[in-house]
């Protein structure tokens, strides 16, 4: 099992950079 937590995480990871660069764009459109 360790080996399947090791490969998945990295589509978390995408999927939260996604979120985080979505947030500084909105940031950024309100300044």
């Amino acid at each position: 099992q360790e080996a399947d937590e090791s490969a998945e995480p990295t589509e978390d990871i995408i999927e939260v950079k996604e979120r985080l660069h979505e947030a500084y764009d909105d940031t950024e459109e309100q300044e």
